[in-house]
């Protein structure tokens, strides 16, 4: 329903600019001027919906921002359209007439773009996101932390600029371009799925982040503790334990920013970072244990531990 919308939008926009050779009889030349303003107006928000158009056509055909498949040039020559008609259309004499639908549909066509570049991102990050997992089943931890460390200025920047679009789109007037066959609910929505898309994604890659960084720290906490130093193994264990925590509390905000994506991705990593906690738990149990002298309670402890370990790379 949405994307009928959409297209009927777009038709309307176009079906305008059909009749703009010759209006009521009278040739171009002999317009009303304030028409070429109106005409702009039109021109940027039926190019904004058919980008829209197919943004959403290209998501509804993926199962995942992974396999989300867009035309970036294209949509981005449709976009330089609509603010080219903008540009021109301010530079009209009645242009002053018409500043609020012109500044409204420069937010509309805005809001499109922003969403353009978050799909284009997501779909980048989100291959990025399936090899950070691939290599942390495999234990490759040092290639899944430069891996990640790679995607995550790209993470920070789709969640800021989803968030942009998500505000600017709040901010349209669609009273405002309801003549103009803009569809502001149906750019709204698109644009609030968007951000929580991108919210999710920032949200695993910062959770995988706590993952890598608390596995170092059970490391050192393990190499510590095989060398007697309790006091050194203690102070790691429970480091580590507080990362996973962590990591367990953006995974579980991104499955309630995620809107239904990333499903499995982020079960594997709850799963991942609950073995994790629990493995932190045991060693820190039988350090403590060792250091009472209960070395059979400690060996117990540290087997339950190296169990969790294994039941993480299974997740």
């Amino acid at each position: 329903m949405q994307r009928r919308r959409l297209l009927a939008g777009a038709a309307g926009a176009l079906g305008a600019l059909a009749g703009c050779t010759d209006v009521g009889g009278r040739s171009l030349e002999n317009r009303p001027p304030e028409n070429a303003v109106v005409d702009g107006i039109r021109i940027a928000v039926g190019q904004a919906n058919t980008v829209g158009i197919e943004l959403s056509a290209a998501r509804a055909n993926a199962e995942d921002p992974s396999g989300v498949r867009i035309d970036r040039p294209a949509l981005g020559s449709r976009l330089a359209t609509a603010r080219h008609a903008l540009d021109d259309a301010e530079g009209r004499e009645p242009a002053s007439a018409y500043r609020g639908a012109i500044d409204t549909a420069r937010s509309y066509v805005e809001t499109v773009a922003g969403m353009v570049a978050v799909t284009a991102t997501l779909t980048a990050v989100s291959d990025r996101l399936s090899v950070i997992e691939d290599l942390l089943e495999n234990r490759e931890f040092g290639a899944a932390s430069d891996e990640l460390e790679a995607i995550e200025p790209d993470l920070t920047a789709a969640r800021s600029d989803g968030a942009d679009a998500e505000s600017t789109a709040n901010g349209l007037a669609a009273g405002v371009l309801r003549d103009y066959g803009a569809q502001v609910q149906a750019v709204t929505d698109g644009a609030a799925e968007l951000a929580g898309i991108a919210a999710a994604a920032d949200e695993i890659g910062t959770g995988y982040r706590a993952l890598l960084d608390g596995r170092e720290r059970l490391e050192t906490g393990r190499s510590a503790f095989d060398d007697g130093e309790f006091d050194r193994a203690e102070t790691a264990m429970a480091d580590a334990a507080a990362r996973f925590e962590s990591a367990t509390g953006h995974f579980e905000t991104a499955r309630t920013a995620a809107d239904g994506q990333f499903t499995g991705r982020i079960d594997r990593a709850l799963c991942r970072s609950g073995a994790l906690a629990d493995a932190a738990e045991h060693f820190q149990a039988a350090v403590g244990a060792a250091r009472d002298g209960r070395l059979s309670r400690a060996r117990q402890e540290r087997d339950a531990g190296e169990a969790d370990l294994d039941a993480a790379e299974a997740c």
